[in-house]
């Protein structure tokens, strides 16, 4: 888990550059267990170790950083640097015994003034690092986690009385007089100080009123920010409405003060609309831990079991569960996604095969080159044939016609008195077969008398050469799904 953390570290022997700025050598941190204080009042115990504090990229990560006068409501970035900076840390970052020192140089004349004149002297640097969360021992004290892969986003002039209730309690302990055994934890952002400081670069949807008349900023804030009352919405508000980064502790403070403002009156449906969505003051408000020093006790749910905690961890937790939510619901829509594209690619696939299947068959069912000749051959014979019996004035009609009514024209002129009305195609392909071997062989004769017995008006004495007939004809309509009888 990657948190983020601040140190207090101290100041060293001031002198000053030509052009009025400061140059400093300071101490930054050192190795050993900080005591962090988390939002539920607990003291948590974290070690630094020698091998993650002065490790090469660790060190590395301390040089050319920012310089800021308090710490800001959240980590610097490319954005925000511009409004905060005051300074910069020299390139040379060293070890000196058990701790980190590098040079600082405050280029801001009001943070100057307040090193030397208020002798703020004190450092903080705000830094992320990943927790390993196993326990142990150091040096004969027990720490509950170890601080690993620690990089450095900047270092802040802090003064310790303005650190904070949390972090002035923790000076104010016998046990922790030691500088650097002061830490603070924040939530991204969530859990930072409510100083006044960090309630002035609160956007402007952070408060429930705002005063006519005032200006606005390059950054789109109200100013004076005296005009802006009741802040209720920690940095990461987005809009006035929304009650996901309503800081309750701070909603509270601001109903409880309603009464006590000339504003109260404009704020108070503002204030009271998050109340009741979150379920201040009635039913779902939060109860107070009388057995816990009075702490303000808030109620989740995990895995549907009821927990009780403080408000400043609710709202952690809350956060965690709300991301690992989204994140499962994405997973779960990414899986919908990727079944929806695998049918679709088994079905094209599934239709290629037919495809595949189709073009084979047609190409299995293609006749051959030598089929093809035979076949026209063929039916240049029956056309032959045909023009011979028709006549040559029928040649243009004959080559429009299928096979089958070319023969039945030629069976209708060649044997006029057959009647073929209701003949079918095989009867047609009997008497045709017996007029083509006719023209063949020149017996008319013979042909004559059995197409006669095949009719039924011819002597029953002819009755063996009509059936021998038949027998040929069967004979040829057995072989017609041979190449040449299926393009007849």
């Amino acid at each position: 888990m990657e948190v983020k953390r601040f140190d207090i570290g101290t100041l060293g022997k001031v002198e000053m550059t030509p052009q009025g700025y400061l140059r400093v050598n300071a101490y930054a941190t050192r190795t050993g267990i900080f005591d962090y204080m988390l939002p539920d009042g607990t003291v948590r115990k974290e070690l630094k170790p020698p091998e993650e504090l002065f490790d090469r990229n660790s060190m590395h990560s301390l040089s050319d950083v920012p310089v800021t006068d308090d710490h800001p409501p959240g980590m610097l970035t490319l954005d925000n640097t511009k409004f905060f900076q005051k300074g910069y840390t020299s390139s040379h970052v060293e070890k000196d015994g058990d701790k980190v020192r590098v040079g600082v140089t405050i280029t801001d004349r009001d943070a100057i003034k307040k090193i030397i004149e208020e002798k703020k002297e004190q450092l903080s640097c705000g830094f992320v690092c990943v927790m390993d969360e196993t326990p142990g021992e150091f040096e004969g004290q027990r720490y509950d986690a170890v601080q690993r892969n620690i990089v450095y986003n900047h270092l802040s002039i802090v003064d310790e009385g303005r650190a904070g209730p949390q972090v002035k309690l923790l000076t104010d302990s016998k046990n922790l007089k030691n500088e650097f055994e002061i830490g603070m934890m924040v939530y991204d952002g969530m859990d930072a100080e409510w100083t006044r400081a960090f309630i002035n670069n609160l956007p402007d949807a952070a408060f429930a009123y705002i005063e006519p008349g005032g200006e606005k900023d390059e950054e789109g804030k109200t100013v004076p920010r005296s005009l802006r009352h009741f802040p209720h919405h920690n940095s990461s508000v987005k809009s006035a409405t929304e009650n996901t980064s309503v800081d309750l502790p701070h909603l509270r403070n601001a109903l409880a003060r309603l009464s006590q403002s000339p504003f109260g009156p404009r704020a108070k449906a503002h204030l009271e609309r998050h109340a009741t969505a979150l379920g201040i003051g009635g039913r779902g408000e939060s109860n107070i831990d009388n057995q816990n020093g009075g702490n303000v006790m808030a109620k989740i749910k995990i895995d549907g079991i009821e927990y009780e905690c403080t408000e400043p961890m609710a709202q952690a937790i809350n956060a965690q569960i709300k991301r690992a939510d989204e994140s499962e619901t994405k997973a779960k829509s990414l899986e919908s996604k990727l079944a929806e594209s695998q049918g679709k690619i088994d079905t094209m696939k599934d239709e290629m095969a037919k495809k595949d299947k189709e073009i084979e068959d047609a190409k299995n069912s293609m006749p051959s080159r030598d089929d093809i000749i035979a076949a026209g051959k063929a039916r240049a014979s029956l056309e032959s044939l045909a023009i011979e019996v028709l006549g040559k004035d029928s040649e243009d009609e004959i080559q429009k016609l299928s096979d089958i009514d070319i023969k039945r024209k030629v069976v209708q002129k060649g044997r006029a008195s057959l009647d073929l009305k209701e003949k079918d195609d095989s009867y047609i392909e009997g008497c045709f077969s017996v007029i083509a071997d006719e023209a063949k062989s020149g017996n008319h004769n013979a042909l004559t008398n059995d197409l006669k017995v095949i009719a039924g008006t011819g002597p029953t004495s002819e009755v063996a050469d009509s059936e021998k007939a038949k027998r040929e004809y069967q004979k040829k309509s057995e072989e017609m799904w041979k190449p040449k009888a299926s393009n007849q």
